[in-house]
């Protein structure tokens, strides 16, 4: 199931509603709380990973992407080989990253 996710949005199938299954199937999949980061997604980026024109979707402070990665985090998400700039499956891998380690905290947009 998840390959079907990965295929549409790699192929460039980016849609919020594609984006939002993927974040929902993968967090249950990696044992973490789905309904959680469904609400940390729509809440940070509306599950978008792009502006309507292209562009990066990056906020005033600096976070970026589906997940809206701080800048804070750019450096090891790149070295852990991640694009979270142009990837949404890899801003989500980042995001995933934080959550294990930080909780929801991390993300100023959502509480529990």
């Amino acid at each position: 199931m998840l390959i079907w996710y990965q295929i549409q949005i790699g192929g460039g199938n980016i849609t919020p509603s594609i984006l939002m299954d993927y974040v929902i199937a993968d967090s249950l999949y990696s044992g973490i709380d789905s309904q959680v980061m469904k609400n940390i997604a729509k809440c940070e980026s509306g599950f978008r990973q792009f502006e309507e024109d292209g562009t990066h979707l990056i906020s005033p402070t600096s976070d970026v992407g589906l997940m809206q990665i701080n800048q804070i985090h750019w450096k090891r998400a790149k070295s852990l080989g991640l694009d979270i700039f142009n990837s949404p499956i890899d801003n989500w891998e980042m995001g995933k990253l934080i959550y294990k380690e930080r909780g929801f905290s991390a993300w100023a947009c959502y509480k529990k």
